[in-house]
């Protein structure tokens, strides 16, 4: 009976955690143990604390039988709460590692503005300093690290609006990433009669069954415009790319952009307009790779947001083309050219989700783990710099090592991306319907809207269901393409373009799915060090099945239309 009655100091619960404004205001408190039963009796003990505290600079008090250690920061104070027979210094080592973490992950802007953009980190931080009240770690270091690997697992309904934010914005870059890459592609038949003298395309009779209505070249080579410097650029980028900081690959990204849609928007000639389509190839080849990677350091979820606006970017790209010269009736150059809002949109999507800051910040928390330390008050450009300098880097072989596990990958996204690109930029324009009021260049228009709506459906889907068996897709693909050529040659046959439509819509849904789950498996399969270097590899393996694609369609051209 005795010992029941005797206190047992320990040195490894606590029974509160609480940060207050300079007004007294609550910005969150955690009570363990049922310190206090009700909001009211916790209202009133906060206001006690607050009152007694605030003039201070931070110490040690009693209050209601209770030992409280705090300390004030700018305009905020934090607590943390312990029985009458804690260890002051146990309670004190709580408290300057709750401090020490969130000053890291905040980049020594502990201030209430701050704290709550990053209420998510802050609740993941108390979270792993202690459970119920159970001190679990007090290393700040190791605090701040979990706490980075413990924000890719939130659950996607869980996401704070900040996070929710971060995914919205990654929609919009993947959007316009992809715009320009998309509306070229759409406007290819058009970009290929704008010279006077091809003003018109000559009907070229094949056999009994159908009567093909050729371009003199085939849109396959705006394909090879719009992804060779793309290829080039994921080929080369990954072993260098590390060494620019984000803000210049994006203006370059931007740059590219605007001048593709300027360029093709003005030019009258053929071989310029193809010079446009390169512009607008490096710069979704470029923001692709930059992008992926940049969603490595973000939620996972991250990487399918990017996907789904990629998939839109299709969608809309072709769909606003279509609809502003078919159904508007505008020029091809002047619809071109009104599109120029994309790239503004695409400087605020970037600017909004912090890109930058967040690249330094996570090479920053990298670098605890070997106790290396960067001055976080220089400026974001500065910061990242010095990063990039001090970090240890892998050598031109050991990346290479890592580009063998990715094959896996890889692989059945090219194939997918060679069936896929050869049935859009080979066959489309043969399959030509005649018993329809729609003209030959708008049908092409519409396969593209068609094929679009396909690849944003199966690009959002991730998060709702996922293909572990990347193997089918490629086998399903080839299929489609064999259907497209019975299509061409039987297009006389086909009772109404609707089917063809349909048929598109389910290639467009292969691809799509094909890119999405790529990338996700890769987000969550590759170790996180590897990650976002794998992410830029990875991305070439779309753009060599397309290349192959546009090299094997202008002879396939040439050879049916003969």
């Amino acid at each position: 009976m005795v010992l029941e009655n005797i206190s047992v100091p320990s040195l490894y619960v606590i029974k509160g955690i609480i940060i207050l404004d300079n007004d007294g205001n609550r910005m969150l408190a955690k009570y363990y143990n049922q310190l206090f039963s009700t909001v009211k009796e916790q209202k009133e003990f906060e206001k006690s604390l607050f009152n007694k505290t605030h003039k201070g600079s931070g110490d040690v008090i009693l209050l209601d039988n209770l030992t409280i250690v705090y300390r004030n920061n700018v305009d905020l104070l934090f607590y943390v709460i312990g029985s009458t027979n804690e260890n002051e210094l146990m309670l004190n080592a709580i408290l300057t590692c709750l401090f020490e973490s969130l000053n890291t992950m905040l980049r020594k802007n502990v201030e209430k503005k701050f704290l709550y953009e990053n209420l998510d980190l802050v609740m993941l931080t108390l979270d792993e300093i202690c459970d119920d009240g159970i001190i679990l770690e007090s290393d700040p270091m190791l605090i701040t690290q979990r706490v980075q690997l413990r924000q890719d697992d939130i659950p996607l309904g869980d996401q704070t609006v900040s996070q929710h934010m971060n995914l919205t914005y990654f929609r919009l870059l993947g959007l316009c990433n992809n715009f320009g890459y998309v509306v070229m592609l759409s406007a290819a038949h058009d970009i290929l009669k704008q010279e006077e003298n091809d003003n018109s395309t000559q009907p070229v009779s094949h056999n009994t069954t159908n009567q093909f209505n050729c371009n003199p070249i085939s849109t396959g080579a705006i394909l090879l415009a719009d992804i060779l410097p793309a290829l080039i650029i994921k080929v080369t980028a990954p072993f260098f790319m590390h060494r620019i900081i984000y803000n210049i690959r994006f203006v370059l990204i931007v740059l590219f952009a605007a001048s593709a849609l300027i360029i093709v928007g003005t030019s009258k000639i053929v071989a310029l307009s193809l010079f446009g389509v390169v512009c607008a190839s490096i710069s979704a080849g470029f923001g692709e790779i930059t992008m992926l990677q940049l969603t490595s350091f973000y939620a996972k979820y991250t990487v399918s947001a990017w996907s789904s606006g990629t998939g839109a970017a299709g969608l809309l790209g072709a769909l606003s083309y279509a609809g502003l010269t078919s159904l508007l009736k505008l020029n091809p150059r002047t619809a071109i050219l009104i599109l120029l809002f994309i790239p503004v949109l695409q400087v605020i999507s970037y600017i909004m989700v912090g890109a930058s800051q967040v690249a330094a910040k996570h090479r920053q928390y990298q670098q605890i783990s070997e106790h290396i330390t960067t001055d976080a008050d220089t400026d974001n450009e500065a910061s990242e710099k010095i990063i990039n300098e001090k970090a240890t880097s892998k050598t031109f072989r050991e990346r290479l090592k890592l580009v063998k596990p990715l094959l896996k990958y890889m692989i059945p996204l090219t194939i997918v991306y060679f069936a896929e690109y050869l049935i859009n930029q080979g066959l489309y324009e043969l399959i030509f319907f005649r018993n329809t009021s729609i003209q030959h260049p708008a049908q092409y228009r519409w396969y593209s809207v068609f094929y679009q709506v396909g690849v944003f459906l199966s690009r959002s889907s991730v998060a709702l269901f996922k293909i572990h068996r990347l193997w089918i897709l490629p086998i399903i693909q080839l299929t489609n393409m064999g259907i497209f050529f019975a299509c061409v040659y039987r297009t006389a046959h086909i009772p109404s373009i609707w089917l063809v439509f349909g048929l598109v819509i389910f290639e467009g849904l292969i691809g799509g799915g094909a890119y999405v789950n790529t990338f996700y498996k890769i987000s969550t399969e590759i170790r996180e060090p590897d990650r976002e270097f794998s992410m830029g590899v990875a991305s070439i393996g779309d753009s060599f099945g397309i290349t192959f694609a546009g090299l094997l369609a202008i002879p396939l051209h040439n050879a049916i239309c003969r």
